[in-house]
């Protein structure tokens, strides 16, 4: 599904959306279409199966200014470059008289740039057309009858106006800030990035702009080595927990990487692990430790003690098959990404099961096809973030979902194969794609609400 990149809009940037036509019926949706609720200030862009999405808020267009005086020729091999995947947040289509300008709006940018191209056959690079040169306005009635969505439903004043940009950084390879087959990561509370650098047997940390910052291990079953880390983790002191996979060990190291302890062996036995996939710490430095062949969930002490054990294999509420991630709420409840069983279950600190729901390939609907959870997240306000490989979702605590992002089909946002997934104290879910050997940040405002939300 193709969102149109760019709307071709024949209006200012500081007035409401006005229409060169008002319909009464159903249009051609051509990708990029640009649509307007009468009497509302919210626009909507077509995607190349008609479906709408919401892009912008136009009350946020008054606060930006176009500064004429920084226009600038754009040409036909730039455009195509752009149609790549430049990340734009807004665009429309200006007229000057004569002169057609684009607007590039980045996130970042506080003033948006006018790039003057010669014809509107040049935007045919973005799969538009004249049948959406300009943008159409609904009469509510109509809408209702047309599209069958309650306009009540549609109302985003409550969102953000300005959805923030997607940005990714890594690339595969073993040098600083490469990264080859990655499949754990965590978020620390000044936005610092680590990274379980699976295949290159090592961690490493990032800033929120992903630079390197530190690398710490290399292949070995000595302390602070590792074999095939599938997870990282970080206590409230800043301490690091590894899953050393092939070690069947969990390695605690201290903020600047210095080995302190480790816990665990190959095999069953409480206190030994058959291949820890993921770790996780409660406030109270308690550590949980999910083994993906044992089919089950081991609670150490922060001594390493083991305090508890649940699940086994199998399908029933409680027992586990392939267990890949979990992660842990305020309330020390437990969330573990099932993926031998399609589902996420949510356990009581204990590990009493409280709750299952099925993962599907499309969160939108559940009646696709089953699919497994790859990782599994929580924000500060008890929301819970899963994703396949190909999206991320964020649910209630009680299952429900409430936005979602599926992988874009180009440029930023495509999703190969999510292997990871961390959130940050301000909700923004970080994304590990295992597919592209880089980590994809995706700002909260990015994920589309379901329903009403």
């Amino acid at each position: 599904m193709v969102i149109g990149l760019l709307a071709l809009v024949s209006i200012g940037l500081v007035s409401a959306p006005v229409a060169w036509a008002a319909v009464a019926q159903r249009p051609i949706l051509t990708a990029g279409a640009v649509v307007s609720l009468q009497g509302t200030p919210h626009l909507w862009v077509a995607d190349d199966e008609e479906t709408l999405h919401w892009v912008g808020d136009t009350r946020a267009l008054a606060e930006r200014q176009v500064n004429w005086e920084q226009r600038s020729e754009v040409t036909l091999s730039e455009l195509q470059d752009l149609r790549r995947g430049d990340p734009w947040l807004s665009a429309g289509l200006l007229k000057d008289g004569a002169l057609l300008y684009l607007v590039q709006w980045p996130s970042e940018a506080a003033v948006p740039r006018l790039l003057h191209i010669q014809s509107v056959a040049d935007l045919e690079l973005f799969g538009v057309g004249w049948r959406n040169y300009g943008a159409l306005v609904y009469e509510p009635a109509a809408w209702e009858q047309e599209f069958g969505l309650a306009v009540a439903s549609l109302d985003r004043a409550a969102l953000p106006p300005v959805t923030g940009p997607i940005l990714a950084w890594g690339e595969y390879g073993d040098l600083p800030g490469e990264l080859d087959n990655p499949r754990g990561i965590a978020v620390d509370a000044a936005g610092h990035v680590y990274v379980a650098d699976t295949q290159n047997d090592r961690i490493q940390k990032f800033s929120i702009a992903g630079q390197p910052l530190a690398i710490w291990g290399m292949s070995g079953d000595g302390p602070g080595q590792f074999l095939g880390p599938r997870s990282v983790a970080l206590d409230a002191h800043g301490n690091i927990y590894i899953a050393d996979y092939w070690n069947h060990r969990i390695q605690k190291l201290s903020p600047s990487g210095e080995p302190l302890a480790q816990w665990g062996s190959y095999g069953q036995a409480l206190g030994q692990f058959d291949h820890p996939a993921a770790v996780a710490v409660d406030p109270h430095g308690n550590v949980y430790v999910a083994e993906y062949w044992a089919h089950r969930v081991q609670k150490l002490s922060p001594a390493g003690q083991p305090l508890a054990v649940w699940g086994n294999r199998g399908s029933d509420p409680g027992q586990l098959l392939w267990p890949r991630d979990l992660a842990l709420d305020a309330a020390g409840n437990v969330y573990v990404a099932d993926s031998g069983n399609n589902r996420v279950q949510k356990f009581a600190p204990g590990g009493q099961p409280l709750l299952q729901w099925e993962i599907t390939a499309d969160p939108l609907d559940p009646e696709t096809r089953a699919v497994a959870p790859t990782a599994v997240a929580t924000d500060a306000a008890g929301n819970v973030y899963v994703t396949s490989e190909k999206w991320v979702a964020k649910y209630s605590a009680a299952g429900q979902l409430l936005a979602q992002r599926q992988s874009a089909r180009y440029g930023a946002g495509v999703f190969y194969r999510i292997t990871g997934l961390a959130v940050d104290a301000q909700g923004t879910p970080f994304v590990l794609d295992r597919g592209s050997s880089s980590v994809v940040q995706v700002p909260a405002s990015a994920l589309q609400p379901v329903g009403g939300g």
